[in-house]
């Protein structure tokens, strides 16, 4: 995020506000980068926090989910007992997990669904959209499902193409968008260009 901070301040980017999820990620993204743009010299503004900016709550699309899954396939059991500790398990068990999550088949009581979280998060962009005027930088802080809700909106696909999109974004990484007449259009997607002329591979990661 601090070479990121560096490459907005590099580029001449004029930040006009800046908006934050409540997660201790969120936060903490928009604070280095920030705090490196002030280091450079740039006025940037501190970060607003916005609840609607948050990711949808994993652990309960996970538990509302799995027990069925593992019903269904009870070999799930053994990926779901490595699932931090194995890349596979995750990926076996947490892409499967949010696929029936998505497709709105499978909703549960007091899970938030995922058509509500993608209205939540149409609300929070058109929100923001409709407070600020002119060709400045707005910056958002947020996490890989606010962005692939986002995605599907400005694409108009379906949840499980979103999802394709889902799984290739890297951390760090800037997606842009345009607001012309209270419409936002996507401008840019999963760029890295700040991460990659670091020349470092390490530094391109996911989830």
């Amino acid at each position: 995020m601090r070479i990121l901070g560096a490459h907005m301040v590099a580029t001449g980017c004029r930040v006009q506000a800046a908006y934050s999820g409540p997660l201790e990620r969120q936060k903490s993204s928009a604070t280095e980068t920030i705090q490196r743009c002030h280091e450079l010299g740039a006025d940037v503004p501190s970060a607003t926090i916005l609840p609607d900016l948050s990711e949808y709550d994993y652990e309960a699309v996970l538990a509302s989910q799995v027990p069925a899954m593992i019903a269904a396939d009870p070999s799930l059991e053994n990926d779901l007992k490595n699932i931090f500790h194995d890349a596979t398990a995750f990926q076996n068990i947490f892409e499967a997990a949010i696929l029936r999550w998505v497709s709105g088949d499978f909703d549960q009581p007091g899970v938030e669904t995922w058509k509500a979280f993608s209205l939540r998060v149409r609300k929070a962009l058109t929100d923001i959209c409709a407070r600020h005027t002119g060709n400045d930088a707005v910056l958002i802080f947020t996490s890989g499902g606010f962005i692939t809700a986002a995605l599907q909106a400005f694409l108009k696909l379906p949840g499980v193409q979103a999802l394709d999109l889902a799984w290739q974004l890297a951390n760090a990484s800037v997606t842009r968008m345009v607001c012309r007449k209270k419409l936002l259009l996507l401008a840019q997607f999963n760029a890295t260009a700040h991460l990659e002329l670091c020349r470092e591979k390490d530094l391109i990661t996911f989830r």
